[in-house]
C-alpha cells in the first residue's frame, strides 16, 4: 500500500495505490513435519535391536522376522516382527533437512516413538555422545564426520526430535546412513573388552582400599605357603580358557547339515502302496495367500530337483537383496527401492597403493590400484596415500560394492578410524587383511608389477626424460 499527495486549489488529495500480495503456501514437507511435531527417536539400552515407530517409513523389507520379548514373563511376545531398512526425518536448527537411514531395525508402526540402540550406531563407527554429565555436548556423528545431531533430554530420557517423510522428501533430502546393512544379531556381537591381566592390574588398586588382614587370619593357613598356592594358581588357569566363537559355528553347522542329511535319508524312502487322501500335495499354481515368501529346502528341492542337503546350503549361501514379494496375481506396480542402493560386484577384488616415486604434472604421486584374478584391472591416481577412500568411493560409484576386498594392513587401509574403513562400513564390504611379508595374498601386488614394466617399457621406447 502506497500514498501519494497532490496540492491541488490548496487542497491535499491522497491516492492510495494497493499491491497485491501472493498468498504464501507452505512446502508439503513442512505441513508433514507440522503434522507429525512432538515425535522422537529415544536412545533404549535395554532394546538390543533398533526399532522404528510411527515416525518412521520402511524402505526396504527383508526376508526375516523375530519375535520381541517384553521386559517382564508376565506379558507375551509380539510374534512375526519384520526387520526392515527404516528412514525417519530430522531437521537441524540451521533448517537444514536430512533422511536418517535405519539399517536392520524392527517394524513397528503402532508405536508412538522409535527406539534407537546406541551399540548398533556404534558398532557402524557412529559416535554417540549420552552422557549430560561430560564436557561434550549430547550429540551423534555420522562415521565420516560430515553430519552431527544434537540430543535432547526431558527427565531421564535422551532422545532426537524426528518427523516421518513423505515419498518427496525421500527423493529430494540427501540420506544419512546411522548403522549397517549387515545382518544385526544383537547375541553375536563381541565388544572390545579388557583383558584378564588388564583386569587383574587394573583391580590390584584396589588393596590399598581395603582393611588388612589381622594376624589371627594368617595363622590359620595351616602353613600353606602364601605367595604360591596351587590351588588359585589351577582355578587361574582354568579360567584363562577361551573357546573360539567360530570352532562353535563350524561344529553347530556340522550338526544341522548332518541332522538334515540323516531326515532327507529317512524321507527318501517310497511308501509302498497308494497314497491316502490326507497326504496328497496340491499342485503348484500362481496364487498366493502370504505377502512374504518363505522359501523352505524341501520346496527348492522339489523345484531345483536338489537334495535337501544342497538345497539347505544353496538357501545359506543366497543373500537375495532388493527382493519384492507380493500376493500372486499381481493387482499393481511397485515402487522401485533400487535408486537407493549402490550396484553390486559378485566376486572378490584386491587393492592396493602403487607408489610412482615422481610426482605427475597434476600433483599425484600414488596411483590406487584396484584387479582381480580374472585379469579386471582399474587405478585410480590420488595425492596422498590417505586419499585412497576417495579412490575406493569412485570405483563403487562407477562401477559396483563388491563381496570381498582384500588388502594390506597399512594404517591408512586398515586403521580401526580411517576413512577407507569407513567407507568399507558404508557400502556393507567384507573385508579380508593379508598377513604382514606375504605379498603373494594380494592380487594386486602381480598388478602393480606388471603396471611398473609397462611404465619402465615405455620410457625406454620414448626416450622421456623423468
Amino acid at each position: 500500500m502506497q500514498c501519494t499527495r497532490v496540492n491541488k486549489n490548496n487542497y491535499t488529495v491522497c491516492f492510495w495505490h494497493i499491491r497485491p500480495v501472493r498468498q504464501y503456501r507452505p512446502s508439503e514437507s513442512i505441513i508433514h513435519q507440522a503434522e507429525e511435531r512432538g515425535l522422537r527417536a529415544e536412545m533404549d539400552s535395554h532394546a538390543d535391536t533398533t526399532v522404528a515407530g510411527r515416525n518412521c517409513v520402511v524402505m526396504k523389507y527383508t526376508e526375516r522376522s523375530c519375535d520381541v520379548s517384553p521386559y517382564s514373563d508376565e506379558y507375551e511376545a509380539v510374534k512375526g516382527v519384520l526387520v526392515v531398512q527404516a528412514a525417519t526425518g530430522y531437521t537441524s536448527k540451521n533448517g537444514r533437512n536430512y533422511i536418517l537411514i535405519l539399517n536392520e531395525a524392527l517394524w513397528m508402526k503402532h508405536l508412538d516413538h522409535s527406539l534407537v540402540n546406541r551399540n548398533q550406531l556404534r558398532q557402524y563407527n557412529c559416535e554417540v555422545q549420552d552422557n549430560p554429565y561430560a564436557k561434550e555436548p549430547m550429540s551423534i556423528h555420522s562415521p565420516d564426520g560430515e553430519f552431527m545431531a544434537c540430543l535432547q533430554s526431558q527427565g531421564t530420557t535422551i532422545f532426537l526430535s524426528t518427523w516421518k517423510p513423505s515419498q518427496r522428501d525421500l527423493t529430494d533430502i540427501p540420506h544419512i546412513v546411522l548403522s549397517s546393512q549387515q545382518p544385526w544379531n544383537p547375541h553375536q556381537i563381541k565388544f572390545p573388552a579388557t583383558s584378564y591381566a588388564e583386569q587383574e592390574e587394573l583391580e590390584t588398586r584396589n588393596i590399598s582400599a581395603t582393611a588388612t588382614v589381622s594376624e589371627d587370619i594368617d595363622d590359620e593357613r595351616d602353613g600353606r605357603d602364601v605367595i604360591f598356592d596351587i590351588g588359585n594358581f589351577t582355578s587361574r588357569v582354568i579360567s584363562s580358557v577361551r573357546i573360539s566363537h567360530e570352532d562353535y559355528k563350524v561344529r553347530e553347522e556340522q550338526r544341522k547339515l548332518s541332522m538334515t542329511k540323516s531326515k532327507e535319508s529317512k524321507s527318501s524312502v517310497p511308501e509302498t502302496g497308494p497314497l491316502e487322501e490326507s497326504k496328497l500335495q496340491p499342485p503348484k499354481t500362481f496364487l498366493s495367500s502370504d505377502r512374504h515368501s518363505k522359501t523352505t529346502p524341501e520346496d527348492l528341492s522339489e523345484r531345483w530337483g536338489l537334495s535337501i542337503a544342497q538345497a539347505a546350503l544353496t538357501l545359506k549361501a543366497t543373500t537375495r537383496n532388493l527382493l519384492r514379494s507380493a500376493l500372486m496375481p499381481l493387482a499393481r506396480r511397485y515402487r522401485v527401492d533400487r535408486m537407493f542402493q549402490v550396484k553390486r560386484i559378485r566376486g572378490s577384488i584386491a587393492t592396493d597403493t602403487m607408489d610412482a616415486r615422481i610426482q605427475s604434472i597434476h600433483g599425484e604421486r600414488y596411483c590406487q590400484i584396484f584387479g582381480s584374478k580374472e585379469f579386471f584391472v582399474e587405478a585410480y591416481p590420488i595425492e596422498t596415500k590417505g586419499d585412497c577412500h576417495t579412490a575406493l568411493d569412485t570405483f563403487v560409484r562407477q562401477y559396483g560394492a563388491m563381496d570381498l576386498l582384500t588388502f594390506d594392513g597399512s594404517k591408512e587401509q586398515g586403521g580401526r578410524k580411517s576413512k577407507f574403513q569407513a567407507t568399507i562400513k558404508k557400502y556393507g564390504i567384507l573385508q579380508k587383511v593379508t598377513e604382514p611379508g606375504r605379498s603373494n595374498q594380494n592380487p594386486a601386488e602381480g598388478v602393480i608389477r606388471e603396471l611398473r614394466k609397462k611404465w619402465y617399457r615405455t620410457i625406454f621406447k620414448t626416450n622421456c626424460p623423468r
